[in-house]
C-alpha cells in the first residue's frame, strides 16, 4: 500500500474517531445523570463504542477507550454541577425526550438555578399551571370552531378542568403535605391523558401544535412527579 493509500486509511479512521467521540460526550451527558447508576456506565460506554467501530482499527479501539475511561474517571466530579432538574429529566421516557425535557423547563430561567428538590418541585407546578391554562384556553377556542367534536369539549372542559385544579391543589400542599402533593399531580396526569385518549379516539386531525402542546402539558406533570417524589424518598 502506498503512501497516499494510508493517508486516506488514517483519515478515515480519524473521521470515525471524531464521530465516535462527538456522539460518545453527547451519549454520556444522558447516561451519567444518576450518581447511583455509575458504575453501569463503562458497560454502555464499551457498548456503544463496539457498535460505532466499523472499521476502525483495534488499535483504534484502544486508544479511545483509554480516553473515555480518563473521561470516566472525572465524572462525579462534574455530576456534582449537574443540576437537580437534569436529573428529573433524566427520568423521564422515552430517552429521546430528554433534551426536550431540559429546553422546556429552562424555559423558566429559575429552574437551572435550583438546588434543592422542593424549590424545583415548586416552580415546575408554577410551570404547568400555566402551561394547562394556556392548553385549556387553546382547546376552548378550538372547540368554539368545531362544535361537533366531542374531544375537544372534553379536553376544554372536563379533563383539563380536572388537570389545573389539581395542579393547584399540589401547589397549595407542596410544603404542608408533599405526598399529598404527589397524589395530586397524579390526578392532574390522569386529566391529561384523557384528553389525549380523547383525541386519539376521533376521526379528525387537528393542528400539530395542539398535541405538541398537550405532551408539554403530560411532561411536566410527570416530571413534577418526580421531583416531588425525591422530597420524600
Amino acid at each position: 500500500m502506498n503512501d497516499l493509500s494510508l493517508d486516506r486509511v488514517h483519515i478515515r479512521h480519524l473521521h470515525d474517531i471524531i464521530d465516535i467521540c462527538t456522539n460518545f460526550i453527547n451519549l454520556i451527558a444522558s447516561l451519567y445523570i444518576d450518581i447511583e447508576n455509575q458504575f453501569e456506565v463503562p458497560i454502555f460506554i464499551f457498548i456503544y463504542i463496539i457498535r460505532k467501530m466499523k472499521s476502525t482499527s483495534i488499535s483504534s479501539l484502544l486508544f479511545i477507550l483509554f480516553l473515555c475511561f480518563i473521561f470516566y474517571a472525572s465524572l462525579p466530579a462534574l455530576c456534582l454541577f449537574v443540576g437537580v432538574y437534569v436529573k428529573v429529566c433524566a427520568e423521564y421516557t422515552p430517552l429521546t425526550e430528554f433534551k426536550h425535557c431540559l429546553e422546556l423547563l429552562q424555559t423558566d430561567p429559575r429552574i437551572p438555578k435550583v438546588a434543592t428538590y422542593l424549590e424545583l418541585s415548586f416552580y415546575i407546578l408554577e410551570m404547568s399551571i400555566n402551561e394547562a391554562m394556556s392548553t385549556q384556553a387553546t382547546f376552548i377556542e378550538m372547540a368554539q370552531r368545531f362544535p361537533r367534536e366531542k374531544a375537544l369539549s372534553q379536553c376544554a372542559n372536563e379533563f383539563y378542568n380536572t388537570t389545573i385544579t389539581s395542579f393547584n391543589t399540589a401547589l397549595d400542599m407542596l410544603h404542608k403535605d408533599a405526598l399529598s402533593s404527589r397524589n395530586d399531580v397524579q390526578d392532574a396526569t390522569r386529566g391529561v391523558i384523557g384528553c389525549i385518549k380523547a383525541l386519539q379516539n376521533t376521526n379528525e386531525t387537528f393542528d400539530p401544535a395542539v398535541y405538541a402542546r398537550n405532551n408539554d402539558t403530560f411532561l411536566l406533570s410527570v416530571v413534577s412527579f418526580y421531583a416531588i417524589n425525591h422530597i420524600l424518598t
